[in-house]
C-alpha cells in the first residue's frame, strides 16, 4: 500500500511538472505573439505615414516640373528660397505698417506629417459621430437622389437608342397609315423591326442531329382510320371520357379497370363485324371477349384478393415490395401470406392462433417459416423486434415432429436441436417462448446459461430433451465435462450471430458446431440452381438420410460470421426484412444535448419522475450503471434496479422478473439487455450514456415500439459522445427525428461530411 501511495504521489508530481512545463510554453507563447502583433501594428503605422507624405508632396509638385527634369527642381528650390509675394494688385494701403507682420507668415512651408495625422484623425471622427438629420432633410435628399438616378437612365437610354435611316422610317411610317402592304413588305418590315426596334427575337429550340430523323408516333385526328370502320366510335370515347375515379378502392390511378374495358368490349363486339376474320364465339355470361380476356383482367386484382393459385410473378413481387421482403437463392419458394399458408401441420397452427394469439405472420415469418419447412438452411437479416423467435421454432417444431420420439437410449446421443444465443436473458426468453409450442405437443425445452450449477443442467440434459438453448460458455463447459454430446444434434439455429462475434465467442461457436458430426451434412453435389435434390427430412414413410438444417440470423455480416456461414451452411437462402440496422416505424427518437453532465443528470431526474414506467436507462459499464443507481437513490430518492454481467444469475432472473411484473418501474442496464430481450409495455428507453457506436444505439432503443406498440427512445448527449455525432446524424436523418443543432453543427459531423465529399470526389 505504500509503494502504492508513492507511486501515485511521483506520478501526480511529475503530473504537475508537466502541466507547470506546458504553462510557461504557453506563456512564452502569448508574450511572443503579443510582440509580433507590436511590431506588425508599427509597420503599418510607419508605411501609412510614408504613403501620406509621400502623397502630400505629389499633390504639392507641379506637374510640368516633374517632367522637366534637373531644370524643374532648380526653379522649384528658388521658389523655396525667396518670400512668396501677392500679385500686383492696384491697392490702397494706409498704414503700410500692418503688413509688415504679416509678411513672415505668408512664405510657403510645407505641411508636417504630424499635422496631416491629425487633420485625418479629426476628419474620420466627425465622419463617425452620429449627424441628426430632420425629416425634411432627408426628403430633400430622397427627392434629390431620385432626380439624379431618372436622370441618368433617361440619359442612358437616349444614349444607347439606335439610330433608324430616314428614309426607312419615313417607308413604315407610311406603310402602317396607308395599311397597303402586301406578305412581302410585312415580312419586310417585320425584319426591319427587329433589326432597328431592338424586338425580342424569338430563340429557335435547339434540336440534336440523332432527333432530327427519330420517328414520331403523333398524329392528327384526321388520320384516324377507326371513325369509318366503326360506326360506335364516337359514342366509345364518350364513354371512355365518363369514366367515374374512383379512389380509395385499391384500383390502379382511382380507375375502376374492371368494369369500364367490359362495357367497351361488349359494345364493340356487338356493333364491330370483321371482313375476313368470324364472328368471336360467345361464352356461358354472353362475353365475346373470352376466358383469355376475362383472366387478363382478373389479374388487376390486388394479390390480397386473389387464391395463392391465382398469385402471377407481378403479385408476389409487389407482396414482397409491400412487406419489404428481399429473397436470394429460394428458387420457386414462395412467401406465405397468412398461416394457412405457412405448411405448418393442423396442430401447430392451432397453438399458433389459439395459445399463442397471433392474428397474422410478421414478415420475417413470412419469408423463412416456409423455407425452415421445405428444409433449407437460412440466413436471416432483419430489424429488432420482428419476430424472429417464432420464425425459426416453428420450423424447428415441424421438424422435430418427424423425428423418432425421444426415448432413454435415444437421449443418450443428445437433443434434437440446439439453439445458441449471446446472452443469458435472451436464451431464457426464447425458452419461455419455445414453451408455447413445444409443451402441448410433448417435447422438452430447457436452457443451459452460465451463474447456475452446471452438474444440475448437465443432469437435466442427461435425462433426454429434444431443445436445448444455450450461451456458448455454458455449451462448451458441458461439452468438455461430457455433460452432453450432440451426436444427433440435426437443427442448429445461431441467433443473433454477430452479436456472439463482438462478444468474442467465435472460438466456441466454431467448437459448438465441430462437436456436431459432419456426416449429417448435406452434400454440395445435392443442390442444383432452384432446389435441394436431397432435402433435410426425407418423405414420411421412407428410410431417407436425415440431414442437419441451419438458421442464422444475424443484423450485420462481419467477415467472422461469413466464415462459419461458408463451413456450415449449405446454399442458404438470404431472407433480409426491412432495413438491417434501421429502427422500427412505432418509436419515436427524441435526442437533446447537454453542456455539462449536471444539466443532463437533472434531465434524467425530470423524467424519470415525469415519464409513464416502465422505464430502461442504459449506462456504457457496469460501474457506471451502478454509481448512476446509486446517485439516483441517495440524491433523488429514486428506487430502481440494476441489471448486468456482475450480477449474479439468480440476481438477474430476480430483477428481470421484478421489472416484468411491474413491481419496480425503473431498470439501468448495460449492453447485455440491448439485444434481443422482450419485455412487454416498455414505453420509454433513455441513452443515459451514448455508446461509441450507432448498433448498439439501435438495437437499445428497440426495446421499447415492439410488437406493434408506440414507443419513446430518449438520448441525453454531451460533447463527450463526439464520436458518434456522424452516425446519430445520418440515423436521425433517416428516422425524420429532430437533430439538435448543437450535434447538426459538430466539428466531428463537419470532418466527417468533408470526407465523405471528398470520398465521392
Amino acid at each position: 500500500r505504500d509503494r502504492d501511495r508513492d507511486r501515485d504521489r511521483d506520478r501526480d508530481r511529475d503530473w504537475r511538472d508537466r502541466d507547470r512545463v506546458r504553462e510557461r510554453e504557453r506563456e512564452r507563447d502569448r508574450i511572443r505573439d503579443r510582440e509580433r502583433g507590436q511590431e506588425r501594428r508599427e509597420r503599418d503605422l510607419e508605411r501609412r505615414r510614408d504613403r501620406n507624405l509621400k502623397a502630400d508632396h505629389t499633390r504639392r509638385t507641379p506637374r510640368h516640373d516633374l517632367k522637366s527634369g534637373r531644370a524643374g527642381e532648380d526653379e522649384q528650390k528658388a521658389r523655396r528660397e525667396e518670400p512668396w509675394t501677392l500679385p500686383m494688385v492696384a491697392v490702397e494701403v494706409k498704414n503700410p505698417a500692418l503688413l509688415e507682420p504679416m509678411r513672415p507668415t505668408l512664405q510657403r512651408e510645407p505641411v508636417s506629417l504630424e499635422e496631416l495625422l491629425r487633420k485625418r484623425n479629426e476628419e474620420e471622427d466627425r465622419k463617425a459621430k452620429p449627424v441628426f438629420v430632420s425629416r425634411q432633410e432627408r426628403e430633400k435628399r430622397a427627392l434629390e437622389r431620385l432626380a439624379l438616378r431618372r436622370e441618368v437612365e433617361q440619359t442612358a437610354l437616349v444614349q444607347s437608342a439606335p439610330i433608324v435611316p430616314s428614309s426607312v422610317r419615313e417607308v413604315v411610317e407610311n406603310r402602317e397609315n396607308t395599311g397597303t402592304h402586301n406578305d412581302t413588305d410585312g415580312k419586310a418590315l417585320e425584319a426591319i423591326r427587329k433589326t432597328y426596334l431592338k424586338q425580342k427575337r424569338e430563340n429557335k429550340a435547339l434540336v440534336k442531329p440523332s432527333e432530327k430523323f427519330r420517328f414520331r408516333f403523333e398524329w392528327d385526328a384526321s388520320d384516324d382510320t377507326a371513325r369509318e370502320e366503326d360506326p360506335f366510335y364516337d359514342v366509345l370515347q364518350k364513354q371512355q371520357s365518363s369514366i367515374s375515379l374512383q379512389f380509395g378502392r385499391g384500383r390502379l390511378g382511382g380507375v375502376d379497370v374492371m368494369q369500364s374495358p367490359v362495357s367497351r368490349m361488349q359494345v364493340a363486339g356487338k356493333a364491330r363485324t370483321p371482313l375476313t376474320s368470324p364472328p368471336a364465339p360467345l361464352d356461358n355470361t354472353g362475353d365475346p371477349t373470352g376466358p383469355s380476356r376475362r383472366k387478363k383482367m382478373e389479374d388487376a386484382r390486388h394479390w390480397s384478393e386473389k387464391s395463392r393459385e391465382e398469385m402471377t410473378q407481378r403479385d408476389w413481387r409487389i407482396f414482397r415490395e409491400d412487406h419489404a421482403i428481399a429473397i436470394r437463392g429460394g428458387g420457386t419458394l414462395l412467401p406465405a401470406r397468412n398461416w394457412e399458408e405457412a405448411g405448418l401441420p393442423p396442430e401447430i397452427l392451432q397453438l399458433v392462433v389459439d395459445v399463442a394469439k397471433y392474428d397474422k405472420p410478421t414478415p420475417i415469418q413470412m419469408a423463412t417459416i416456409p423455407i425452415g419447412v421445405q428444409g433449407r438452411d437460412l440466413i436471416g437479416l432483419a430489424e429488432t423486434g420482428s419476430g424472429k423467435t417464432a420464425a425459426f421454432v416453428l420450423p424447428m417444431l415441424v421438424y422435430i415432429g418427424r423425428l423418432p420420439p425421444m426415448t432413454t437410449k435415444i437421449a443418450e446421443d443428445g437433443p434434437y436441436a440446439i439453439i445458441l444465443t449471446p446472452t443469458r436473458e435472451l436464451a431464457q426468453q426464447i425458452e419461455s417462448e419455445a414453451r408455447k409450442f413445444a409443451v402441448p405437443l410433448g417435447y422438452r425445452v430447457m436452457s443451459i446459461v452460465g451463474g447456475l450449477d452446471v452438474e444440475t443442467q448437465g443432469s437435466k440434459i442427461r435425462d433426454g430433451c429434444e431443445i436445448v438453448i444455450a450461451t456458448p460458455g455454458r455449451m462448451i463447459d458441458c461439452l468438455e465435462r461430457r455433460y452432453c454430446v450432440l451426436n444427433q444434434c440435426y437443427y442448429v439455429v445461431l441467433d443473433e450471430a454477430d452479436r456472439m462475434i463482438d462478444m468474442g465467442f467465435e472460438p466456441q461457436v466454431q467448437r459448438i458446431l465441430d462437436a456436431i458430426p459432419v456426416t449429417n451434412l448435406k452434400p454440395l453435389e445435392s443442390f442444383n440452381d432452384d432446389y435441394p435434390q436431397h432435402p433435410a427430412l426425407p418423405p414420411p414413410g421412407t428410410d431417407g438420410k436425415i440431414y442437419r438444417q441451419t438458421f442464422m440470423f444475424s443484423a450485420t455480416m462481419p467477415p467472422a460470421v461469413e466464415r462459419i456461414a461458408r463451413q456450415f451452411i449449405r446454399q442458404p437462402i438470404v431472407v433480409a426484412v426491412g432495413e438491417t440496422g434501421k429502427t422500427a416505424a412505432t418509436i419515436e427518437e427524441r435526442v437533446e444535448f447537454f453542456p455539462n453532465e449536471a444539466r443532463k443528470r437533472d434531465r434524467l431526474v425530470e423524467l424519470l419522475r415525469t415519464l409513464h414506467p416502465p422505464i430502461i436507462v442504459f449506462a456504457n459499464t457496469k460501474k457506471g450503471c451502478d454509481t448512476l443507481a446509486r446517485t439516483l437513490d441517495t440524491a433523488h430518492g429514486l428506487r430502481t434496479l440494476v441489471l448486468h454481467a456482475g450480477k449474479s444469475q439468480e440476481q438477474r432472473e430476480e430483477y428481470l422478473e421484478g421489472f416484468r411484473s411491474g413491481r419496480n418501474g425503473i431498470l439501468i442496464a448495460t449492453d447485455v439487455l440491448s439485444r434481443g430481450i422482450d419485455i412487454k409495455g416498455v414505453n420509454h428507453v433513455i441513452n443515459y450514456e451514448m455508446p461509441a457506436k450507432i448498433e448498439p444505439y439501435t438495437h437499445r432503443i428497440g426495446r421499447t415500439g415492439r410488437a406493434g406498440q408506440k414507443g419513446v427512445a430518449w438520448s441525453l448527449t454531451t460533447a463527450a459522445d463526439a464520436e458518434i455525432f456522424p452516425q446519430l446524424k445520418r440515423q436521425l436523418d433517416i428516422s425524420g427525428a429532430k437533430c439538435p443543432p448543437e450535434i447538426a453543427r459538430h466539428e466531428s459531423v463537419r470532418n466527417a461530411a468533408q470526407a465523405n465529399e471528398t470520398i465521392v470526389i
